[in-house]
């Protein structure tokens, strides 16, 4: 799902065409897919870099603000 919008580029509707559901259906899909991508991303790096709450907090603001733009540098 977030291959297809940010690296292949499809819109939210194209998204939906392809899995022949309605446009607010494939919106809260990707919505849920960014979201547990960001879970399972906190969950490494507090596990790798043992940082506190607080630092890891930070580090997440970075890699928020960054992961849009870094799906669609990766095609």
């Amino acid at each position: 799902m977030l291959n297809l919008h940010f690296v292949d580029g499809l819109s939210i509707d194209e998204v939906g065409t392809v899995y022949h559901v309605h446009r607010a259906t494939a919106a809260r899909w990707i919505s849920a897919a960014r979201a547990a991508l960001l879970k399972e991303i906190r969950l490494r790096l507090a596990a790798a870099l043992r940082a506190s709450e607080s630092e890891l907090d930070s580090v997440m603001r970075g890699v928020r603000s960054q992961l849009d733009v870094s799906l669609c540098n990766f095609a």
